[in-house]
């Protein structure tokens, strides 16, 4: 059973990203509203999990590209130490397949940053009721994965990024930023056999033979979140 908020009580609020524009500019919006309070906001996330610690709010929001942290990661942190959070992602990735890896690590909601200041407000009281809250082509995409019964944009003989699990999509990207295989053991905590284990998994899913051409495609994809990044 879903458990509803006291209308009558503010939704507090805190904010994780590491843009200070952002965090500025969301804090004046959430601000705004008579209906809610913005208890802090933070740039990295150990400072998240001591204000959660500290506040207790009711809404998380956070981005997946932070500094000291990878935002899925965070999401089960702060799911971990207190459940009862609602978590809304808001990042300027591609809503697809994003949203699903966020929603699938227990957060209730996915917005771009590119969208307005009324949908960010609306999505706050929806999750903060404990509803769900994602654009209608996300919507649209999940109906069609859980139903449909084909992956977006999947060959029979190769697989997608999406295929690829939240550790093996870590792996990936810092094999793309040149990383060896000691150095993404010592910055994952992992051994060399559990690494290179993910790269045999990696290639078998995104149907590649050659190491090197697993490289060349996690530099791609590094390189591709560098200029969402940098927008």
């Amino acid at each position: 059973m879903i458990e509803t908020r006291d209308s009558q009580d503010p939704i507090r609020v805190i904010l994780v990203d590491d843009h200070q524009a952002i965090l500025e500019g969301m804090t004046t919006w959430i601000n705004r509203q008579p209906d809610m309070q913005m208890i802090g906001s933070v740039s990295d996330a150990n400072l998240a999990m001591k204000l959660i610690e500290k506040e207790a709010p009711q809404v998380a929001i956070v981005d997946l590209s932070l500094r000291d942290s990878d935002g899925i990661d965070l999401i089960k942190r702060i799911l971990l130490r207190s459940p009862e959070i609602n978590v809304l992602v808001c990042s300027m990735y591609p809503e697809i397949p994003y949203a699903q890896r966020a929603l699938n690590s227990g957060a209730k909601g996915y917005i771009s940053k590119d969208c307005s200041s009324e949908e960010i407000i609306e999505a706050i009281r929806t999750i903060a009721d404990g509803k769900y809250h994602t654009s209608k082509a996300v919507s649209e995409w999940l109906l069609k994965a859980q139903f449909g019964r084909k992956k977006m944009g999947a060959s029979p003989n190769r697989g997608t990024y999406e295929d690829l699990s939240d550790r093996e999509l870590q792996v990936f990207e810092h094999i793309g930023k040149g990383l060896t295989t000691i150095e993404i053991a010592s910055r994952l905590h992992l051994s060399s056999h559990t690494v290179e284990t993910y790269r045999q998994r990696m290639k078998a899913k995104l149907g590649i033979k050659h190491n090197s051409e697993l490289g060349f495609k996690a530099t791609q994809w590094v390189l591709e979140k560098q200029k969402i990044d940098e927008i």
